[in-house]
């Protein structure tokens, strides 16, 4: 499998250092041989060049299976049927181990191939392994209306378990915590 350093937009925003344990339980992610994934969530406001990160976090497969197991199987079922029905996961790694230039992984909405650039709101996934990112179909970018439609796809019981997730470990102002309950950007 490909693998290269991780990318600083994968960096933890405030401290500029990578991610280096797992939000639910806490576990190294640096030197555990634990693989894990890092999402972030930005907004751009579009009469200035400020871009912010919203939420940020890196969860260990363990703990993301854990979470799985708490979504519903019709929530579970919808989002993969429609991450099939946008992705041709072997065309994207393709794509990404002969591409060097991370910028060019995420410049599109993986799904709807919306230009990130153009997006008010955003987020990044990517796979990772010790201080490496894994090459695979990730990472990617997805636009706030692909953002939109996956969370049209999820069951009231798993919108209550992602903000049960979401009051556990983030907070932030009245305008970061109403975007935080719109469910739209967990990677679970």
């Amino acid at each position: 499998m490909n693998t290269t350093d991780i990318p600083s937009i994968f960096h933890q925003h405030i401290e500029k250092e990578p991610h280096n344990q797992c939000v639910m339980c806490e576990c190294k992610l640096l030197d555990n041989d634990t693989p894990y994934m890092i999402e972030k969530v930005f907004k751009r406001y579009p009469s200035t060049t400020t871009i912010d990160v919203l939420i940020e976090y890196a969860i260990c497969f363990e703990c993301a299976k854990k979470m799985r197991k708490q979504l519903s199987a019709d929530s579970l079922a919808n989002v993969e049927a429609y991450m099939k029905s946008k992705i041709d996961i072997d065309a994207r790694a393709e794509f990404v181990s002969k591409n060097s230039e991370t910028d060019k992984w995420m410049e599109n909405c993986v799904f709807l191939g919306d230009k990130i650039s153009e997006c008010n709101e955003f987020s990044i996934q990517g796979q990772f392994f010790n201080d490496q990112m894994l090459l695979t179909g990730m990472p990617y970018a997805v636009s706030e209306n692909a953002m939109d439609e996956l969370a049209e796809l999820i069951s009231p019981e798993t919108k209550d378990v992602l903000d049960d997730f979401i009051g556990k470990h983030f907070s932030g102002p009245p305008e970061v915590e109403e975007i935080l309950k719109q469910n739209r950007f967990i990677l679970i």
